[in-house]
């Protein structure tokens, strides 16, 4: 991909972020990017061209942390840094979990529910994973292991809708301008809420989150 593409695809993904999708223009990124409305359709046509090269990107990104190797991850910090990279991805690209950036187009509402569906398994990967290092609350577990995977899997659908939710009220928060620290700090109380809801899990649920709110920005 070219760089002038790289350019034109970051800022309106930064525009679609902070104004809505449906309240930018091609010539308003035309106008930041400081190019011709001519410069940037012989590159992008449309908004048909833009959005599906934004998911690809966003596919690209988010897939790659959804399909990585967790067996590594053993401390807090690390399930940590992990999920809040999960996060990150998901608010760098918050344009697209609205409908009216994607719904348009069947495919790409496939692709888009593609990712969801992975996110949902890589929550239960985490969680298990984080089970083998933390206790589980013996009421979680009920002796019985179909349950437990039962109960697992739920619980990760439930932080997947909660996740998306939170993504999508920073986006309603958004200040006029991008600003690195606020969505640090919004991440950051979005993988402590994420992390309380797993806690509830744990048998000493109490000495995790306290290990947590080291890490809070």
């Amino acid at each position: 991909m070219s760089k002038t593409k790289q350019r034109i695809l970051q800022t309106a993904r930064v525009l679609f972020n902070e104004e809505g999708e449906s309240n930018i223009a091609m010539i308003d990124i035309a106008a930041v990017l400081d190019i011709s409305p001519g410069n940037l359709y012989y590159h992008y046509r449309g908004k048909e061209q833009l959005l599906p090269a934004l998911l690809e990107c966003f596919e690209q990104e988010f897939g790659e942390l959804l399909n990585a190797d967790i067996s590594p991850l053993s401390s807090v910090e690390d399930y940590w840094s992990y999920l809040y990279l999960l996060l990150k991805a998901l608010d760098d690209y918050r344009c697209l979990h609205c409908l009216d950036a994607i719904d348009f187009d069947k495919s790409l509402s496939r692709r888009y529910q593609g990712l969801q569906t992975l996110f949902v398994k890589a929550l239960i990967r985490l969680m298990e994973h984080m089970q083998s290092h933390y206790p589980p609350d013996p009421a979680f577990i009920e002796n019985d292991d179909k349950l437990r995977g039962a109960n697992t899997a739920l619980l990760a659908e439930n932080i997947s809708l909660f996740t998306y939710a939170w993504i999508l009220y920073k986006g309603l928060k958004a200040s006029p301008a991008p600003d690195p620290k606020r969505q640090q700090q919004f991440l950051s109380q979005g993988v402590y809420r994420i992390f309380s809801i797993i806690a509830a899990t744990f048998e000493d649920r109490d000495s995790f989150l306290k290990d947590c709110e080291k890490l809070m920005v």
